[in-house]
């Protein structure tokens, strides 16, 4: 069942209860209705607050260590340092990737060599782990257990194609 049943099915049995208790009451049954209402808002109460913990404990899970946070950091900036790499606008490496072209296709179109890119990549996520672990958002045992998967993860970005880059799930890196 998708998430999105988790939450209509248990809205509109509520909806319901409360239109019952809405009709109750106009038809004279003033306590029944009031009684069937407060129950029905009550059932709203602990389905919110449920919504709500449920959100929380997956979020707290995909920030364990501040991971999540710090991965982010990792692949924002990277089409510019690519860019700066091959020797272009960070627009034009934007561009021709949004077209379907991968990074290296683009480097290589520019004859300037994967390896270089890769190795560019490398050494500004690595730089931004250290800015990190510095800063308190890591720590350093995490740092270094990125810094390992860093060739990994950088060689599938410049080589991935638009679509291809997405996290198979919370977490994933390299």
């Amino acid at each position: 069942m998708s998430r999105s049943w988790l939450l209509t099915v248990p809205l509109a049995v509520i909806a319901l209860a409360l239109g019952a208790g809405a009709l109750l009451v106009a038809t004279g049954r003033t306590v029944l209705g009031i009684v069937v209402c407060a129950l029905a808002l009550l059932r709203l109460a602990v389905l919110v607050s449920l919504a709500l913990r449920v959100r929380h404990v997956r979020a707290a899970a995909r920030r364990a260590d501040g991971d999540e946070p710090v991965l982010r950091s990792l692949a924002q900036g990277q089409f510019e340092v690519a860019a700066g790499a091959i020797g272009t606008s960070p627009s034009e490496v934007r561009i021709d990737f949004a077209k379907g072209r991968s990074i290296a296709e683009i480097a290589a179109a520019h004859d300037v060599p994967v390896g270089h890119v890769v190795d560019a990549v490398v050494a500004d996520a690595a730089a931004k782990l250290d800015r990190a672990v510095a800063d308190g958002r890591t720590s350093p045992t995490a740092a270094e257990r990125f810094k390992a998967r860093l060739p990994r993860w950088a060689t599938r970005l410049v080589h991935g194609h638009r679509g291809e880059l997405r996290r198979t799930r919370a977490g994933t890196f390299g």
